[in-house]
C-alpha cells in the first residue's frame, strides 16, 4: 500500500458531519464554551460589579458547545452561510466569509441566551424556584 491509498483510507475513516470532521467541531465547540464563559463573568463583573464563576467548575458553558453542532446542522458550512438553502452572501470572498461567522457566533449567542430565559422563566413558573436574578 502506497502512502497516498494510506492517507486516503485514513481520511475515509475519520468520523465527519455533513463533510466537516468530528474534531474540528468538537474544538470550536470548547472554543466556544470558553468565550461563552469569559463573556458572561464580564458582563456580570461589568453590570454587577461581581466576579463570580457561578458554581462552573471549569471555565466553560456546555450549551454554547452543544449548539454549534445544531447550527452546523442547520447552515453546514459557515463560512458560506445559507438560510433555507439560500446563500445570504452571493459571491464568497474572505469579507463574506468573515461576516457569514460573525452571523453564526451571533446566532449562537442568541440561542444560548433565549434557551437560559426559557429554562428560567419555565422553572419560575412550574415550581416558583428562581434560578437566576
Amino acid at each position: 500500500m502506497n502512502k497516498r491509498t494510506a492517507a486516503a483510507e485514513a481520511e475515509a475513516r475519520r468520523f465527519k458531519i455533513f463533510g466537516v470532521e468530528f474534531v474540528y467541531l468538537y474544538l470550536f465547540g470548547i472554543a466556544l464554551a470558553f468565550v461563552g464563559f469569559v463573556a458572561e463573568n464580564a458582563a456580570r463583573l461589568v453590570g454587577f460589579g461581581i466576579l463570580d464563576s457561578r458554581f462552573h467548575i471549569l471555565p466553560f458553558i456546555s450549551p454554547y458547545a452543544l449548539i454549534v453542532f445544531a447550527l452546523h446542522l442547520l447552515v453546514l458550512d459557515p463560512d458560506d452561510l445559507t438560510f433555507f438553502g439560500r446563500r445570504v452572501f452571493e459571491k464568497r470572498c474572505r469579507k463574506t466569509e468573515l461576516y457569514s461567522n460573525l452571523i453564526c457566533y451571533l446566532v449562537i449567542c442568541a440561542f444560548v441566551f433565549l434557551g437560559e430565559l426559557a429554562v428560567g422563566n419555565l422553572w419560575d413558573s412550574l415550581f416558583g424556584v428562581e434560578l437566576w436574578n
